[in-house]
């Protein structure tokens, strides 16, 4: 993604990286359906953004719910602390889209 033209300092592009969060959501790890199948993600926090020498790293945590309502079990929770990297060259920035494994099955094994 291209980086506006106005952002001159490692912080602004920091600010920058927390006001448009949403944009790097397809390289964030963001499957909650590691916690239940009905997991559901409400909301994504950002802990840290450190932009030094052309590297960016963003450090980040989840808020995910699960509602069960058949079984009457509700519950919400926060993920642990992830961390995605990416580089930066000029005015692109460039991290790779997160690719979640595929769902195991207790087939898997025998």
């Amino acid at each position: 993604m291209s980086l506006p033209a106005d952002l001159q300092s490692n912080q602004e592009i920091a600010m920058w990286i927390r006001e448009n969060i949403k944009d790097l959501y397809p390289a964030m790890d963001l499957d909650v359906t590691d916690y239940d199948v009905h997991a559901m993600l409400d909301k994504v926090h950002i802990k840290d953004v450190e932009v030094a020498m052309g590297y960016v790293a963003v450090g980040y945590e989840y808020d995910y719910s699960i509602v069960n309502g058949c079984r009457d079990l509700n519950f919400s929770g926060t993920s642990k602390l992830n961390r995605m990297t990416g580089n930066l060259k000029g005015r692109i920035l460039t991290f790779p889209i997160h690719q979640s494994l595929p769902l195991r099955s207790t087939c898997d094994e025998l």
